[in-house]
């Protein structure tokens, strides 16, 4: 009887032990976002804060042929990495419209 006692009481120990031992995952971290529009066509957008959490440019272009619009999109950047997503309309198209994705 003691021995199984004793045994109860260590795995119960063990559990509690493990359950404060679990690993949380990285706190992802976006912080403040910079977006500036040089020229009619283009999108730059830098985001401080570190990895894992990306960004990316996106605008929004307009042509007067057929009156389309649609969106393009910049590469994906790590947040804090000191490299800024930029994003241009195709030749021709102009900018109605610009922002940015993020993933914290």
């Amino acid at each position: 009887m003691f021995r199984i006692a004793r045994r109860v009481s260590l795995l119960a120990i063990a559990g509690i032990a493990a359950s404060l031992l679990v690993a949380t995952p990285a706190q992802a971290s976006i912080g403040p976002c910079t977006v500036s529009t040089p020229g009619t066509a283009t999108v730059t957008v830098y985001c401080g804060g570190h990895a894992p959490s990306t960004f990316r440019a996106k605008i929004n272009c307009f042509t007067a042929i057929g009156y389309r619009t649609e969106w393009r999109y910049g590469p994906w950047r790590t947040a804090g990495g000191g490299v800024s997503s930029t994003v241009i309309c195709q030749s021709g198209w102009t900018r109605i419209g610009s922002g940015y994705d993020a993933i914290p």
